[in-house]
């Protein structure tokens, strides 16, 4: 087992580099996030807890953020030996016809289906486009020993559309967060799920609109 684990971090760090080639205008902290999160759950026979990282991205860079989290969802993907399932591709803005409950039901049978098949990362596009009354779906899943599957790698992204990320600031996140959800969600309901899922924050820099189009 720790043999299968040599093999699937060296060749995460092969497939990473490239990744990091694609993007230029990403910081050092960017890749740092996004690589030390998922390098620590990959290493481990026996993993503790999912990885979870999210991609904030402001109104410059919200197409950045999709591409790379798309293409890095396929670069962890394609990490483990004879890996044959496809990142789980989900966007939350395909689901904003439906209320709380419609919407929770929907994202959780789409993730499901393809989980419970082998699939070992999901991207989540638009996290803010997930009512309030539905997001403890995300703490379920992304949550530490008791999540429903530890070897799994979740990629959100998060489009804070009102906001301008000047500098990267996790409190930018937060706040923004509080806004969407906080009239639906119980404050120490937020921080709960806050400490599943925005642990590990990378903030995207825009890359050129015509490499955008190449790679995704």
């Amino acid at each position: 087992m720790k043999d299968e684990r040599l093999v699937i971090v060296t060749r995460f760090k092969t497939l990473f580099a490239e990744l990091r080639a694609e993007f230029p205008s990403q910081s050092k902290r960017f890749w740092r996030i996004i690589q030390a999160a998922t390098q620590s759950m990959l290493s481990k026979p026996h993993p503790t807890h999912p990885a979870v990282v999210l991609l904030a991205s402001d109104n410059s860079s919200v197409t950045t953020a999709s591409c790379i989290a798309r293409r890095f969802g396929s670069t962890v993907a394609r990490s483990y030996v004879n890996e044959t399932h496809p990142p789980t591709l989900v966007d939350c803005a395909s689901f904003t016809d439906r209320d709380a409950g419609e919407f929770k039901l929907n994202l959780h049978g789409a993730l499901e289906a393809q989980l419970r098949r082998g699939s070992k990362v999901a991207v989540i596009d638009n996290l803010q486009m997930t009512p309030g009354g539905a997001i403890d779906l995300f703490h379920g899943y992304c949550d530490n020993e008791n999540a429903p599957y530890l070897e799994a790698t979740f990629v959100l992204t998060l489009h804070v559309n009102d906001v301008v990320i000047d500098e990267p600031n996790d409190v930018i996140v937060e706040d923004f967060l509080d806004r969407v959800w906080g009239q639906d969600v119980e404050k120490e309901n937020l921080a709960a799920l806050y400490s599943r899922i925005a642990n590990n924050i990378a903030f995207v820099n825009a890359e050129a609109s015509d490499l955008i189009a190449t790679l995704c």
